[in-house]
């Protein structure tokens, strides 16, 4: 295990972790389930397929979300879960909702800004009103063919020795974290942690960091082998030692975003605190 691009990584993401993944609904991560009011309709709306849900989706949701993309292009979205067309937007309706605009999890990697999503949910509380007619899907999310060199090299997980590395405070933590400060919320829950740090390889595991690796190593379970890679090369070749701590954000946002959507729709069952390989972090 190389220190370097993981230290990046954490510098420049890894502590607020759900400000680039998506998280498993149903299960504690990075929110709750009323991490935002309901979507209601309001009664003077003027909001249209023509003049908001069309551009919304076209901007936000077709990259991934479309018919006639391949495989690749979709970036593990599934094959059956497409937005070309206002009747299958009505048909999802309180699915995009719950992601969308309750839980913030869609899209990955980054999204519209509150105000829209707030639009989305109105709209969509209103009933998706408008004209259905379809729409040409945006370029698809670029598809990063994976380097090599020692950056490259299967994350596994942390030994037994290692875990747990948080408490149950933090873990408890965690758990109260809600609404829009829930972000810094569970970044001062990570870093109040009291548990000493591990050592592998001469690396410090914290709580933070045993939760940001052990998510490298589900995801790499599960199949984001490519991205993740692509996501520790990049930082680790453009980020040295004494970079600017968003560097990484700066220089490699298309592996970072990509690197979120794979953990999103291949592995999203590794993005709970509650359950799985980050839970392996927590003391019981």
């Amino acid at each position: 295990m190389r220190s370097s691009p993981e230290r990046n990584l954490r510098r420049a993401f890894g502590a607020a972790l759900c400000s680039f993944v998506p998280l498993a609904l149903g299960a504690l991560a990075c929110g709750s389930e009323n991490s935002s009011d309901p979507a209601t309709c309001s009664s003077g709306s003027e909001l249209t397929y023509e003049n908001f849900g069309q551009p919304f989706f076209l901007s936000w949701c077709s990259g991934c979300h479309a018919e006639d993309l391949t495989e690749s292009e979709r970036a593990g979205a599934p094959p059956s879960l497409n937005f070309d067309e206002l009747s299958t937007i009505r048909g999802h309706n309180e699915r995009i909702v719950e992601r969308a605009v309750t839980h913030k999890t869609m899209p990955p990697a980054g999204g519209p800004p509150e105000d829209e999503r707030q639009r989305l949910g109105e709209w969509l509380a209103c009933g998706a009103p408008g004209k259905a007619r379809s729409f040409e899907p945006a370029p698809s999310v670029p598809v990063f063919n994976a380097p090599t060199g020692s950056c490259s090299s299967a994350r596994q997980p942390l030994p037994d020795a290692l875990l747990p590395r948080c408490s149950r405070a933090t873990y408890d933590c965690l758990a109260a974290c809600s609404g829009e400060s829930a972000e810094a919320c569970r970044n001062a829950c990570l870093a109040a942690d009291t548990t000493p740090p591990g050592l592998i390889e001469g690396f410090p595991v914290t709580c933070a960091t045993c939760t940001l690796l052990q998510l490298f190593a589900c995801g790499e379970e599960a199949g984001c082998h490519d991205p993740l890679a692509d996501a520790l090369c990049c930082s680790e070749r453009a980020c040295p030692a004494g970079s600017a701590e968003n560097c990484t954000e700066q220089r490699c946002p298309g592996e970072n975003r990509s690197l979120g959507l794979c953990l999103g729709y291949v592995a999203e069952s590794c993005l709970s605190y509650a359950s799985g390989a980050m839970a392996r972090c927590f003391a019981p």
